[in-house]
């Protein structure tokens, strides 16, 4: 097996967000477990699991959500971690920056980071590795218990559906009454759908505190004399470093090599950044290949349902950049297009109201385009991987969401 059957591509990001740092920041809030393979080639980071390494996320979200107390525990500490946050942000006036000293601005620097990673040690566990277990474990009763491949494949959507109208709310109960629903089913849909509700708040308070944490980089740049891809390819440590003007121009050196090419992997128990020839001859071994000219691909069902639509492709919303781009792509948005993200967030709701459809890259049963799609009853694939790289604003396409999940090109514009 070569290394590119051996990792499995769980998310990518094309726009700015301050990589390594993100990446450092991540990896300091408990992430060791998962053994991430992070690849990065300007402009783009894609980041892997081996499907060894998923076993024991996938284990831990099983024992985790099959617990309606820890679920619950967990639920209120990300609660208590944003209401933390909103206060620090509200304290923290990114229209003052200049006022203060370096002192100070590192010291919020600090704290943002120490919120970052609080935040983060929640929201990891709404990511989609920690719910294969569960996901196989729900799939396996229900196609074991009904036998005609769409129904079974409806049943579980609608079994996974957070909505609390009532006509949802029956026929929920209808379905678990009818497969004699044992209480470990009943407690992992019940734990998919309230994390599920919750997963979107907590998304607000990420997008909340990385555009408050865009604008202390772009202040900590001006301060340090650095570019804004020289500071957002900084470790956390060689910014506390800077700060205090030690090994400046070996640390700017670090940041011009990670600027355009880095890897991050696990050696010897260690987390290592690699630049250079090494990175490059990693990222050309594993990175994704796509054929770009394919006419139909698959993708997890989501959410049931057909729906055929011009494709609108809305870019990552966090960051102040990616935000305004959002924002004029929503306005375009016209009811029936398709909405193909690499996820997508609450801050797309407006949009995900009108789609026709929903087609992801990312995510599983827990992610925000299944969430999402679900409530508004409209068809949804997940985790197709290569959307984005396929697809153009404009394309005519087809959303098979009954049966097999498959994205059909029926007419591509010329772009």
């Amino acid at each position: 097996m070569n290394k590119q059957q051996q990792y499995e591509l769980i998310f990518k990001v094309s726009e700015e967000f301050w990589l390594p740092l993100y990446i450092d920041l991540c990896l300091k809030a408990g992430y060791e477990e998962t053994n991430f393979l992070f690849l990065y080639k300007n402009p783009r980071l894609e980041v892997y699991l081996s499907q060894k390494d998923q076993q024991k996320p996938s284990l831990t979200g099983f024992n985790l959500y099959k617990n309606k107390k820890k679920t619950k525990e967990l639920i209120e500490k990300g609660k208590k971690t944003s209401e933390k946050i909103d206060i620090f942000l509200k304290k923290n006036d990114p229209k003052k920056f200049n006022d203060v000293s370096n002192e100070e601005i590192e010291k919020i620097f600090k704290e943002t980071c120490f919120h970052y990673t609080k935040l983060i040690e929640v929201y990891k566990y709404t990511e989609s590795f920690y719910f294969k277990k569960i996901n196989k474990f729900i799939e396996n009763y229900i196609f074991d218990n009904i036998k005609n491949k769409k129904e079974a494949i409806n049943a579980f959507s609608v079994m996974l559906n957070p909505s609390v109208e009532n006509g949802i709310i029956k026929k929920r109960e209808q379905i678990l009454d009818s497969l004699n629903a044992s209480e470990k089913i009943i407690i992992l849909c019940e734990s998919i759908r309230v994390i599920g509700k919750e997963k979107l708040f907590f998304r607000k308070t990420v997008n909340n505190l990385s555009e408050f944490f865009q604008l202390l980089m772009e202040n900590i740049a001006e301060r340090l004399d650095l570019s804004f891809k020289q500071i957002e390819s900084c470790l956390y440590d060689e910014i506390i470093s800077l700060f205090r003007g030690e090994k400046r121009k070996f640390i700017i050196n670090q940041c011009n090599k990670r600027s355009e090419l880095f890897a991050v992997k696990k050696e010897r128990g260690k987390w290592v950044f690699i630049t250079g020839l090494k990175a490059k001859k990693l990222i050309s071994s594993v990175e994704l290949k796509v054929t770009r000219n394919i006419l139909e691909f698959k993708g997890v069902i989501a959410s049931v349902g057909n729906a055929k639509g011009k494709v609108r492709i809305m870019p990552f919303g966090v960051g102040r950049e990616n935000i305004m781009k959002l924002k004029k792509k929503i306005s375009n948005f016209k009811k029936g297009d398709i909405l193909v993200a690499k996820s997508a967030g609450p801050e797309m709701i407006i949009a995900c109201r009108k789609a026709g459809a929903i087609v992801a890259e990312e995510g599983g049963i827990s992610s925000h385009a299944a969430i999402i799609s679900r409530e508004f009853n409209i068809p949804c694939l997940v985790n197709t991987k290569i959307a984005t790289d396929i697809l153009k604003d404009g394309d005519l396409i087809e959303v098979e969401a009954n049966n097999n999940g498959i994205v059909r090109i029926i007419n591509k514009v010329n772009k």
